[in-house]
Order: C-alpha cells, then sequence, then structure tokens
C-alpha cells in the first residue's frame, strides 16, 4: 500500500480490457453499417416505386409517402457512415482527451 503523508493512497491504473471491448464495438459497427446501407437501397426502390404508383393512380397520400421514404433513405445512410466517427468523438471527450 502507498501512504503519502501519513494516509493510504489508492494507484489508479488504466483498464485496457476497455479498449479492446470499444475495438470490438467498432467492427460490429462496420457489420451494421453494411446492412444498413442494404437496408437503405431497398428502401430507395421502395419508395420509389410506392411514388411513382401513387402519382400514376393519382393517390396522393400514397406518392407523399413515397417521397418520403425516399428522402428518409437517403438520409439513413448519411447518418450510418458518420457514427463510428461519433463513438469516437463520444470517446475521446468522456475520457478528457
Amino acid at each position: 500500500m502507498l501512504v503519502v503523508c501519513g494516509l493510504p493512497a489508492r494507484v489508479l491504473l488504466p483498464d485496457v480490457d476497455l479498449w479492446q471491448e470499444i475495438t470490438g464495438l467498432l467492427g460490429l459497427i462496420g457489420g451494421v453499417q453494411a446492412v444498413v446501407l442494404v437496408a437503405a437501397t431497398a428502401g430507395v426502390i421502395l419508395g420509389a416505386v410506392l411514388w411513382s404508383m401513387g402519382h400514376t393512380t393519382g393517390l396522393g397520400g400514397v406518392a407523399k409517402a413515397g417521397k418520403l421514404a425516399v428522402a428518409g433513405s437517403l438520409l439513413v445512410p448519411v447518418v450510418a457512415m458518420a457514427l463510428p466517427g461519433w463513438i469516437g468523438w463520444i470517446i475521446g471527450t468522456l475520457s478528457g482527451g
């Protein structure tokens, strides 16, 4: 035990196991990104089909839903690609670095 000024002191050591878990988490996110890109592509296709069917048949609600599906499916990959950077930023901010 380390004694400083007559009082016992704790020695803090970094937890290196945490960084291995974080590395595994980032690897998992890479796999999730691939699935998200495939799902976003399917969403764009499905949204385009709904949009065209709604426009052709005169059903404004279906056309609007298709437009929203296309817009949302184009926004999802942008967020998915930024996710590893955000996680790194959060870890750096919380660890004081």
